[in-house]
C-alpha cells in the first residue's frame, strides 16, 4: 500500500519561515513535522510514502537522503500547485489499488489499521476519517447516516446549518477507482469538487471517527498548539517518543548551570547553553542556542545557532535559525526569520 503525504503548498501562513524551509520540515519539538505524519504510517501495510511537493522539492529530497525510514521515500514535483486532488492525480503512476492520504500540515491520534479495517468492512470507494468539534463553522462538515456512510459536505456552515460537528480531518484511504474523477493536470480540490460529486457519493464514501488528538499545525499559532499536542501525548521524563525515534528532553553537551529553572515540558537540543535563565513551559529549543542570564522564553519554538542576551523576553514566538536576540529585547507573537538580528 502506497502513502500520499501532500505537501504542495507554499507554507504562506508560516512566512517568513517557510521562505527558507518546506513547512513539512518546520520543527515541532526538534522533530520535522512531516515526521509526526509518517509516524502514524504502519510498517507492514504502508511499503512507499510518496511526498506531493511543488515548493523547495530538492530541499524534502536532501532530507530524506540524509534520514533513514523503513520504507521508499519519493518526491513527486507539481510543476505548478495543482490543490489536493489535482495533486493525488499527480502521483498517480506511483499508486496502487489503493491508498491512503494524509494532509502534510495536520498531526492527529488516527489509528491507521483501524480505519484500514472499517474501510474493508464497509467496501465503498474510500473512507475519510472524521474529528469531532464544538463548532464546526471553520471547517468542511460531513454528514453521516447511520451506516457511516457520507451523505454531505458543507463548507465552513453557519452553525445552524451544520449538518453535523464532525469535520474533514484530513486523512483518508482510497481505491484507484477515484482517480476516474479527477481530470489531469488542472487544479483539484479533492474535498470540494471529488468527494461531495455525486457519482463518487454514490459509489459508497465512509466516515471513520477517532478520538485522541487533532491539530491542523498551518499557522503560527496553530504550531504552537500542535507543539502542546505533542508535548502532551509523546513525551515522558526523558525523552520524546515518535515512534523508532527518540529526542532526548536535554541534548548532548548541553549546560544548564543550577541558577537556570526549567520548567517542563521542554526540549533542548544540543551543545546549547543556558546561564541564570527561566525557560519552560511548552517550549523547545534547537541546537547551539545561549540564553543569556536573567531570560525569560516559554511557550516557543526556537530554531537553532541563536544567541540570546541578558533579560530578553520570548513568549508564544517561533524564531528561526542563526538569529542574534540582544538584551531586554521583547519578543512576543512574533515569527521571527532566519538570520534576524534584533535590537
Amino acid at each position: 500500500m502506497e502513502a500520499i503525504i501532500l505537501a504542495g503548498g507554499f507554507g504562506t501562513r508560516l512566512r517568513p519561515l517557510t521562505n527558507t524551509r518546506p513547512k513539512p520540515l518546520v520543527p515541532i519539538g526538534n522533530v520535522p513535522l512531516v515526521e509526526y505524519i509518517i509516524a502514524k504510517m504502519p510498517h507492514k501495510i504502508v511499503k512507499k510514502v510518496i511526498l506531493a511537493v511543488s515548493y523547495m522539492k530538492e530541499e524534502m529530497e536532501r532530507y530524506f537522503e540524509e534520514h533513514e525510514h523503513p520504507f521508499e521515500i519519493v518526491c513527486v514535483r507539481e510543476e505548478e500547485p495543482l490543490g489536493t486532488g489535482g495533486a493525488i492525480k499527480n502521483v498517480e503512476r506511483e499508486l496502487g489499488d489503493q491508498f491512503l492520504v494524509f494532509n502534510g500540515d495536520v498531526i492527529s491520534s488516527v489509528d491507521v489499521r483501524k480505519m484500514r479495517d472499517y474501510h474493508k468492512e464497509k467496501g465503498g470507494i474510500g473512507t475519510l476519517a472524521l474529528w469531532e468539534v464544538d463548532d464546526p463553522t471553520a471547517f468542511g462538515v460531513v454528514g453521516l447516516n447511520e451506516k457511516g456512510r457520507i451523505t454531505a459536505f458543507q463548507e465552513k456552515p453557519k452553525k445552524e446549518e451544520a449538518v453535523s460537528n464532525l469535520i474533514n480531518a484530513g486523512c483518508y484511504i482510497l481505491e484507484s477507482e477515484i482517480l476516474d474523477y479527477i481530470p489531469s493536470g488542472k487544479v483539484v480540490s479533492v474535498e470540494r469538487e471529488v468527494f461531495s460529486s455525486s457519482d463518487v457519493l454514490d459509489k459508497g464514501l465512509y466516515g471513520f471517527r477517532f478520538s485522541g488528538y487533532f491539530e491542523d499545525a498551518g499557522t503560527p499559532e496553530k504550531l504552537l498548539k500542535a507543539q502542546k499536542v505533542i508535548f502532551r501525548t509523546h513525551m515522558n521524563e526523558d525523552y520524546l517518543n515518535i515512534k523508532n525515534k527518540k529526542v532526548k528532553i536535554i541534548g548532548e553537551n548541553s549546560q544548564l548551570d543550577v541558577e537556570t529553572k526549567l520548567f517542563r515540558p521542554v526540549v533542548i537540543g544540543e551543545g546549547c547553553v543556558l546561564r541564570r535563565c527561566i525557560v519552560g513551559p511548552w517550549l523547545s529549543l534547537g541546537s547551539d542556542v545561549s540564553v543569556g542570564s536573567y531570560t525569560r522564553i516559554e511557550n516557543s519554538i526556537l530554531l537553532n545557532n541563536i544567541k540570546i542576551g541578558k533579560k530578553a523576553y520570548i513568549r508564544n514566538s517561533i524564531v528561526g535559525e542563526n538569529v542574534i536576540i540582544e538584551d531586554e529585547v521583547v519578543v512576543e507573537g512574533e515569527v521571527v526569520a532566519d538570520g534576524e538580528h534584533l535590537r
